[in-house]
């Protein structure tokens, strides 16, 4: 009996090894199964992913099928020759490849404002567009974009999928605008179809004044700016610039003589005067405590700055100088915080620091011929960011590199007559 209980158990004990072993194979065969799937997966993975604009190569962002020719650089040549980011984000991604489908240069409007028939229905329907600050309004001439309103899919670029988009930051809306202003410098570049290219002008329409930039224009009353003209004792007298279709060569040569004469008695802003900035909505750039606003029209102790040249070669300042703004605290406006958690906020403008480094640091640019800068010239303060002071709403900031009405701002100063005088 004994005998029997040892064959019996070392049978079992067989079968259970076997078993084990069995187990243990379909285990190992399952597990190489599931690495080779996994590593086929990768590879085709990889192989997607290569084909991806945002992932390729080339300084460039477009769709995937997209033709090289709708691939807008990553980078762009500023009026003085700097190279910068053309975008606010990252060059490749979805904003940026979605902006580079609408705003597609070849997708002009008829003359009519009509838009050409396709053989497929998801390409059907397109209607004629502006772009704007953001907004699309219809537009009935060839210097619109063809665009479908809407569609079911979001494969298909649409204006409705567009401001989904840009509903997401401000950062999509800037890129947005990047995208087409170089649509429209890439109409322009055609030679022989000026009137595909959209301007402020054609924007605002014939007989109302504009200003800015393609894709971020500001048409009306906005745009007049105070110019002097006359001196009468120690105060300068102000009349505003009106730009009309019956002004005569003689009207503007006077004026522009006039202009010149004022001018070279007044003279210019010169290094350690006393200025004020008014943006675009007529309020004063504001430095209350250690931040800045654009809250108010008084022109104050607060508002006021002591613009400071960063090179001693002369007074003047000119436009291209490098200069300073130091506010009423002592400290000098700034660009570029930490936030609490010690992340960098490249767009934050404050005054919270005395010093003259290169945060402090702008370049100020004269709207239009350049030169010298003169009391109540129109200008454009540019950071060591490449980007330029702007105000949005009351909100001062440094996001974007454009030089359209919310960067424009009109230097106030009193000190050049008080010299002249």
């Amino acid at each position: 009996m004994a005998l029997l209980g040892l064959r019996v158990l070392s049978m079992l004990l067989l079968r259970t090894v076997a078993f084990m072993r069995g187990t243990a194979v379909l285990a190992n065969a399952q597990l190489e199964g599931t690495c080779r799937h996994d590593h086929a997966m990768l590879q085709v993975e990889l192989a997607a992913r290569a084909t991806w604009a945002r992932f390729s190569d080339l300084d460039c962002v477009k769709q995937t099928k997209a033709s090289d020719a709708q691939c807008i650089p990553c980078k762009k040549n500023l009026s003085d020759g700097t190279l910068v980011d053309r975008f606010q984000g990252n060059c490749k991604r979805d904003a940026t490849v979605l902006a580079s489908q609408v705003f597609t240069p070849w997708h002009t409007c008829g003359q009519d404002g009509s838009c050409p028939w396709h053989r497929l229905p998801k390409f059907r329907g397109g209607e004629c567009w502006a772009f704007n600050k953001g907004e699309f309004t219809r537009y009935h001439g060839p210097a619109g974009v063809c665009i479908k309103k809407s569609w079911p899919s979001r494969h298909i670029p649409t204006v409705d999928y567009a401001k989904a988009n840009m509903a997401h930051s401000w950062q999509n809306v800037a890129d947005f605008i990047a995208a087409y202003q170089w649509s429209m410098e890439q109409r322009e570049s055609w030679g022989d179809r000026p009137d595909t290219v959209m301007t402020c002008q054609l924007f605002c329409g014939e007989g109302n004044r504009s200003c800015g930039n393609t894709g971020d224009c500001t048409c009306g009353e906005a745009c007049a700016e105070p110019t002097p003209v006359t001196t009468a004792g120690n105060q300068a007298t102000l009349a505003t610039t009106t730009t009309t279709t019956t002004t005569t060569m003689t009207t503007t040569t006077s004026t522009t003589t006039a202009m010149a004469s004022t001018m070279s008695v007044i003279g210019p802003v010169h290094d350690g005067d006393t200025i004020w900035l008014r943006a675009h909505t007529g309020r004063f750039l504001t430095v209350q405590g250690t931040g800045l606003h654009a809250k108010w029209r008084a022109r104050l102790s607060w508002e006021a700055l002591v613009i400071e040249k960063a090179s001693s070669e002369s007074a003047a300042i000119t436009s291209g100088d490098a200069i300073f703004l130091r506010a009423h605290t002592g400290n000098r406006v700034t660009v570029g915080d930490f936030d609490e958690g010690g992340h960098f906020e490249a767009t934050a403008v404050h005054a919270k620091w005395n010093h003259k480094g290169s945060w402090q640091r702008f370049i100020i640019e004269k709207k239009g011929t350049g030169g010298p800068i003169y009391a109540n010239d129109t200008i454009y303060l540019r950071a060591h960011t490449g980007k330029r002071i702007a105000v949005e709403g009351t909100l001062v900031q440094a996001k974007w590199d454009h030089m359209g009405s919310w960067q424009a701002l009109v230097l106030e100063s009193d000190d050049a007559s008080l010299r002249a005088a």
